[in-house]
């Protein structure tokens, strides 16, 4: 067995220190390595093996986005509707209400609750151009 001389082992030893370091510090940096993943990512992709999804005559959920730990994006395709067409104002004022509302009758609103979700529902028309976004802050639900 050959023996390793000091200036070698301190060489390796830092080696395996550095190595040690670096591990530690890309995970602070990099959570995900290793870690669980945020509600908002796991429920955007079971969302997503299900879309699209037709919620109504005129309008199907086509994507489910998670953003950082806890924003939630929906976008809707609104297949009969040219968005130059569309009373954009008026149907804010419909929708922003209904959907606050419904967020609480949702299965997974205590998660919502517990991660302060935001919500924000994106409409597109028919040729899939964004006409309206609702954004819905916790605040705005859990009253």
């Amino acid at each position: 067995m050959k023996k390793i001389n000091g200036g070698t082992a301190f060489l390796i030893g830092s080696f395996v220190v550095s190595l040690g370091l670096a591990a530690f510090f890309a995970n602070r940096m990099f959570p995900i390595i290793g870690a669980e993943q945020p509600f908002v990512v796991t429920y955007a992709k079971a969302l997503n093996q299900k879309a699209p999804l037709k919620v109504d005559a005129q309008t199907r959920l086509i994507q489910v986005n998670a953003y950082g730990p806890n924003i939630v994006q929906y976008i809707y395709k609104l297949d009969q509707i040219q968005g130059y067409k569309l009373n954009v104002d008026s149907l804010q004022q419909v929708m922003t209400p209904r959907l606050t509302n419904a967020i609480a009758d949702l299965p997974e609103y205590p998660e919502f609750v517990k991660n302060q979700v935001q919500l924000e529902y994106v409409y597109k028309d028919r040729a899939e151009v964004k006409v309206l976004s609702i954004v819905i802050k916790p605040t705005d639900y859990t009253k």
